[in-house]
């Protein structure tokens, strides 16, 4: 298991399992292409940038992680060209976190590394996301013309941010 010490080697060592989930969700719900724009790499906090997140927590008695999907809330119809509906468009970005947050807790790899993690539901914070200082993953990514970033935290319980 990981150590505050060992999170960003172990981070590092499934990246590309988190990249691999990532492309595989928005392809399957965007029912498009979609190509990595910023590679996936270790940060020490999720960069600032986009004007709506969904943020989805996963946590055990160890862990507490969230996987946060951003992008810019007038994006989000061009993601989606023939959805009308503004709400159903959004529920479908929660839905994208669910994949891929169930994708990656759930790779052999990553629970080898951080043991079984719990997801909660998803929420929404527009324009008011602030992340600890905890280890991640971040990365961007393009799909029908239009960017999402990506980011995956986890932080061991009991350890000071």
């Amino acid at each position: 298991m990981s150590t505050p010490e060992t999170l960003p080697g172990d981070l590092r060592e499934v990246a590309a399992v988190f990249e691999s989930c990532v492309l595989w969700a928005v392809k399957a719900i965007l029912e498009t292409d979609a190509k990595v724009k910023t590679p996936f790499e270790v940060v020490q906090a999720a960069p600032a940038g986009a004007s709506l997140y969904c943020i989805l927590p996963t946590g055990s008695a160890r862990y507490h992680a969230q996987l946060v999907v951003g992008a810019e809330e007038d994006d989000i119809a061009g993601m989606f060209p023939s959805e009308l509906d503004a709400k159903v468009r959004k529920d479908a970005i929660g839905e994208m976190a669910n994949v891929i947050s169930g994708l990656f807790v759930a790779d052999d790899l990553f629970i080898s590394k951080f043991g079984y993690l719990r997801p909660s539901t998803p929420f929404f914070s527009e324009g008011a996301f602030t992340a600890r200082r905890d280890w991640g993953l971040s990365g961007r990514l393009e799909a029908n013309g239009r960017e999402l970033s990506m980011h995956f935290s986890i932080r061991e319980l009991g350890t000071a941010p």
